[in-house]
């Protein structure tokens, strides 16, 4: 069975939602601290996965930042989600052109960002 993925920006009325998920992750959440770059991957009609770039306009670099998914998902069905909101960040991003994109994330999904093709540093600075 093939699932249906949509891509949309973020609303403001989406915070309270993005709250509960970083409440039940135990993560801190502050909808006043985000960029205004923003996009929800929806999965079969419902919100299942957030991500933020902080686009640095004029250099090239943007940040991608506050990637929740919605609690309970099986961490195949997370990285899946996570895939569709990186491919439509990097497509944000190449709209602005923006060619270099950071971020900072646990090991697993770094290993999947790096089988998307990212390139993944070494740890420490």
């Amino acid at each position: 069975m093939e699932t249906d993925f949509h891509i949309r920006h973020y609303l403001p009325s989406d915070a309270d939602t993005l709250q509960a998920w970083a409440d039940a992750h135990g993560s801190r959440f502050d909808a006043r601290l985000l960029p205004p770059c923003g996009v929800i991957v929806e999965r079969c009609g419902q919100p299942a996965a957030a991500m933020f770039v902080h686009l640095c306009l004029g250099v090239g670099v943007g940040v991608i930042d506050y990637l929740f998914t919605v609690p309970g998902l099986h961490p195949s069905e997370a990285a899946e989600c996570l895939g569709f909101g990186l491919e439509a960040v990097r497509k944000i991003a190449a709209d602005h052109d923006t060619g270099i994109l950071i971020a900072y994330a646990p090991p697993a999904i770094a290993r999947y960002a790096a089988n998307m093709g990212f390139h993944v540093a070494s740890e420490g600075l």
